[in-house]
């Protein structure tokens, strides 16, 4: 496709400003299939794959062109690799912005964490729009659930403070070569 204007449609991952809201848009479902999460923490190699609903996923691209154009919405991320956790990291890395978010209740945390099925999208909404975002969402009988919010740079999930983003994001950019270093050297 051709994009005519980018300043126009573009929109950045990447959290944009403390107190902003955060939410999640598309369909939330209780599963880990074939996720990193299932793979490295549990060792289990095969398992079903993820949730996938083509048709969702057309409706969900359809309202984020839309919040984009209407300027709604600060930043968007699609949900995938790592899952829900993952994409607040790398939203927050780019600006060295936190997240304060809460989990569902009637959901496994680390499904609704690490689970990387289709279909789902964080965005980050400043409290001006929060409003006419809402409205949109309503309107067009989508599903979303507000998170929580920006912070300035902590991480907390629930009540649980999992550090800062800058430490995080030493410990995320540096794994691969903890990880490799050793091996080399054998």
């Amino acid at each position: 496709g051709t994009i005519e204007d980018v300043a126009e449609a573009y929109i950045s991952i990447g959290f944009q400003q403390e107190g902003d809201s955060i939410y999640v848009l598309g369909t939330l479902k209780e599963e880990v299939g074939s996720s990193s999460y299932v793979y490295h923490y549990h060792n289990i190699e095969k398992s079903p794959a993820p949730y996938v609903n083509l048709d969702e996923e057309l409706a969900l691209q359809t309202v984020v062109l839309d919040l984009i154009s209407q300027k709604l919405i600060q930043s968007a991320h699609d949900i995938s690799d790592g899952g829900l956790a993952f994409t607040l990291l790398e939203s927050g890395f780019v600006h060295g912005l936190g997240a304060e978010i809460s989990c569902p209740s009637d959901m496994r945390k680390d499904a609704f964490l690490f689970g990387e099925g289709g279909g789902r999208v964080v965005v980050s909404v400043n409290a001006t729009a929060e409003a006419a975002f809402e409205n949109v969402l309503n309107g067009a009988d989508f599903p979303y659930l507000k998170l929580g919010t920006v912070s300035s740079g902590a991480v907390q999930v629930d009540d649980e403070k999992m550090g800062s983003i800058a430490e995080l994001k030493g410990t995320y950019q540096g794994a691969i070569g903890k990880y490799m270093i050793p091996a080399l050297q054998e």
